[in-house]
């Protein structure tokens, strides 16, 4: 492989991986909004729930709790692919960015599993691995508050939704 397709693989990735950030973005964002939305409807619906009996009741709170946790799992999921996407992407915009000033050698376009990316990893040019390995691997001296201000938001609609819930039921044990 020449500089030339080598450089057309990167710019590949680069366009591949920018719109997978991009997709992980929205999904992640679609779901804290949907979830604050509901906690949203909850406190300000009339307690429907109020008089249902206690098995109805804890059904619907285990459901609450339930759809709750499996909402703060999917966001680490989306919020941990969007990171290595991201990091994925910076290596392959610094990796292409120094081939443009010096032919990679034979041994940055040799093919090198990164097993740190994917499922079951995937083949890149080593140069590529190399980077992404450093990226990926740097200590994370920035915050991600998006990330933690998606964290807090979404758990304190939360659990204002499950307080109300709670003390609006008049049902009987």
């Amino acid at each position: 492989m020449g500089k030339e397709e080598a450089q057309n693989l990167l710019l590949g990735h680069i366009q591949a991986y920018q719109a997978y950030h991009s997709q992980k973005e929205t999904m992640t964002w679609a779901v804290a909004t949907l979830f604050v939305a509901a906690a949203a409807v909850l406190l300000g619906t009339d307690p429907f729930w109020a008089h249902w009996n206690c098995i109805a009741f804890i059904s619907f709170l285990l459901l609450l709790l339930a759809t709750g946790i499996a909402a703060f799992l999917l966001l680490k999921v989306q919020f941990a692919r969007r990171r290595s996407s991201s990091h994925f992407f910076s290596a392959c915009v610094n990796t292409v960015t120094r081939w443009v000033k010096n032919d990679p050698s034979d041994a940055d376009l040799e093919p090198t599993l990164i097993a740190e990316f994917g499922k079951s990893g995937e083949l890149a040019p080593a140069a590529l691995a190399k980077e992404f390995k450093e990226i990926d691997s740097a200590p994370n001296r920035n915050v991600w508050w998006d990330k933690v201000l998606t964290y807090v938001v979404m758990s304190l609609w939360g659990i204002g939704a499950l307080v109300k819930v709670a003390l609006t039921w008049k049902g009987t044990w």
